[in-house]
């Protein structure tokens, strides 16, 4: 059955209507008739909730929408609803949240309207803003990614995004930093080049290349300043063995050797003749033999002279046909050892800035990087919002949109501040939402003032909605009459 009644409800003794159809279903009567209190009948069929019991009543009760609920000593509720209702999402909150913060109060606007449509927190939504779930999670706080409506987990989720450029951006800042010292030591490192001439840098060969020339000027010079060290000693004992050999031909040494030895022939025969008569000429013999010694001692230093004449003829042609190393060529080779020794130290700098600008580059790039993923990161941040914008999209629309933490209203005036909107204008689009939200078969009631605070246009627009989906909606409007109950018709 399509009937609901209303019984000792507030100033309501007993009120049975049919509420088949759709459209608005309006209570109209004078202040006090009971249309606010029959309202909460309603609700309460539909939500649950405590009844108003009638002055002289022991009990109330409604009943309809396939549902009884009955308030006395006790509330009970039987039944099962046949009919769709939303589910704590009362649209006048949409309007009057009852939250002076305006940024909360927004809020908590996105949280009746995403409640509407039982709209759940989609992590992914946000993941996508960042490159996937991992990243999200490496990001943001566990904390963050738990929040139990899509606005505080947006609110949370930016906080955490924002709080991870600024990290990234003071990387990015520091790795500039680095990469601006290292560039001002690699000035300084260039000026050692001077401006001497010394070699230009275009010009200077690679660095192994120089040392290589460098070590071998060092060993010609060491084998240059060898030879002429050794033919310096050769020429001296060539020269000593000179003079030494002029005094041995004074001397006659040269030619004493023979002379000697006759001597000692005689001496032999001598004592031959001594000796036989040995016992006479003893003392003879002893100075004989004692003179025999003395010819072996000079016999023993012509034949060491003659030793030492070899070794002082071999140096003189040892010295015979070298011709020494010239200071001149000594000067050239000292002259090019310190040109490659000059060139190994440029090659050393320039190898060196080469490594400090490889360094330089990788810092800047390093700087780079972090300051894009700074900027993907705000930008992510920025985003959150659209991830509650499109939820709200599913069910509004393009007319409302989440900026800023604050909800927007597409007007005639541009977009502005949900708040901004008349207390008319406002209703409308709530009861638009929820109708929307509700759909077919669909049961929705509206405040009194919210009702009257539409004008003639907006009301027929509800209404047409209301038809178009097949949603009731109930709503009171004062006149003069007792408690009645009436379809509208625009």
């Amino acid at each position: 059955m399509n009937t609901l009644r209303i019984k000792d409800q507030g100033p309501v003794a007993e009120l049975e209507f049919d509420h088949s159809g759709a459209g608005i279903l309006l209570f109209r009567g004078r202040n006090g008739s009971g249309k606010s209190k029959a309202l909460e009948g309603i609700d309460a069929a539909l939500h649950g909730g405590k009844l108003t019991t009638r002055d002289g009543s022991l009990g109330a009760f409604v009943e309809g929408f396939g549902v009884r609920v009955t308030f006395g000593k006790r509330t009970s509720r039987s039944g099962e609803l046949e009919v769709v209702a939303l589910e704590g999402a009362d649209p006048s909150l949409l309007v009057n949240p009852g939250i002076k913060d305006p940024v909360a109060a927004d809020a908590q606007r996105i949280r009746t309207i995403l409640k509407m449509v039982k709209a759940e927190p989609d992590l992914l939504a946000f993941a996508d803003l960042v490159g996937g779930e991992k990243r999200l999670r490496e990001l943001c706080r566990e904390a963050s990614l738990e929040e139990r409506d899509i606005p505080a987990m947006a609110a949370a989720i930016k906080r955490d995004l924002e709080s991870a450029a600024r990290k990234y951006e003071s990387e990015a800042k520091n790795f500039s930093g680095r990469a601006q010292g290292v560039l001002l030591g690699l000035n300084d490192m260039l000026k050692d080049l001077g401006s001497d001439e010394r070699v230009k840098a275009e010009d200077l060969p690679p660095s192994d290349v120089a040392r290589a020339e460098h070590e071998a000027a060092v060993r010609q010079l060491s084998q240059a300043e060898g030879a002429q060290e050794t033919t310096r000693r050769l020429f001296a004992a060539a020269s000593e063995a000179s003079m030494a050999l002029s005094d041995m031909a004074q001397d006659g040494t040269r030619d004493s050797i023979m002379s000697a030895e006759e001597r000692v022939e005689i001496g032999r025969q001598i004592e031959a003749q001594l000796v036989a008569d040995f016992e006479a000429i003893k003392l003879k013999l002893s100075d004989h033999r004692a003179s025999m010694t003395a010819v072996g001692r000079e016999l023993e230093q012509q034949r060491s002279a003659a030793k030492r004449r070899e070794q002082l003829e071999r140096a003189i042609a040892q010295a015979e046909g070298v011709t020494p190393v010239s200071d001149e060529e000594l000067a050239a080779l000292r002259a090019r050892v310190d040109a490659t020794r000059a060139i190994v130290e440029s090659t050393a700098i320039i190898d060196r800035a080469a490594g400090v600008k490889l360094e330089a580059k990788r810092l800047q790039e390093q700087a780079q990087e972090a300051s894009i993923a700074g900027s993907e990161l705000r930008h992510a941040s920025q985003a959150t919002d659209v991830v509650v914008t499109q939820a709200v999209a599913k069910v509004c629309g393009e007319d409302l949109r989440f900026s800023d933490g604050r909800l927007w209203a597409n007007h005639e005036r541009g977009w502005i501040y949900f708040d901004e909107l008349s207390l008319g204008e406002a209703y409308a689009r709530a009861i638009d939402i929820a109708v929307s939200a509700l759909g077919e078969g669909g049961v929705l009631t509206i405040d009194q003032i919210g009702w009257e605070g539409l004008d003639p246009d907006n009301r027929r627009a509800v209404h047409e909605r209301a038809v178009k989906l097949g949603v009731l909606i109930c709503t009171a409007e004062c006149d003069a009459g007792p408690l009645r109950v009436e379809m509208y018709q625009p």
